[in-house]
């Protein structure tokens, strides 16, 4: 199985079969997952909290994965989780760029940056203006939703 395969399998067990268990037992025990950001530090375990509370309006139907790299152990892509939103049945997705090494059919590195932003914004959790007001410097009301 190619790294790709890996990959694409792991992607459908947990965004879109929701199977968590199958899902964490794909990374190795000292894995720990990051983000672009920095501030993001999750555990193999942590995904079933992530993907269910992102799924709590949202419901996965398919992904893409583009832009892919592999070289050696290591592989990048771009993830568009596809669904809908719960509430008004409009289609909408979650951008992720991501990151993960691979060795001996284990994830043993991981590193993601997600558009959330982008993905709440699409939920009618945030203004549409978010982005501008942020970008300016501006605050977000504490009152929204």
């Amino acid at each position: 199985m190619t790294n790709e395969d890996f990959l694409r399998n792991w992607l459908q067990t947990v965004w879109i079969e929701h199977n968590f268990q199958a899902g964490e037992a794909a990374f190795s025990e000292a894995t720990e997952m990051s983000s672009v950001a920095g501030d993001l530090k999750m555990r193999p375990n942590d995904y079933e909290t992530m993907v269910s509370s992102l799924c709590y309006n949202f419901k996965p139907s398919h992904f893409t994965l583009d832009n892919i790299i592999s070289v050696g152990p290591e592989i990048s892509g771009l993830l568009t989780v596809h669904g809908k939103r719960l509430d008004t049945g409009a289609d909408t997705c979650l951008m992720v760029q991501i990151y993960r090494k691979i060795e001996h059919g284990k994830f043993v590195g991981s590193c993601s940056s997600a558009d959330y932003i982008g993905f709440y914004r699409s939920l009618g959790q945030l203004p549409e203006d978010t982005i501008h007001t942020l970008m300016m410097g501006g605050q977000l009301r504490e009152d929204i939703n």
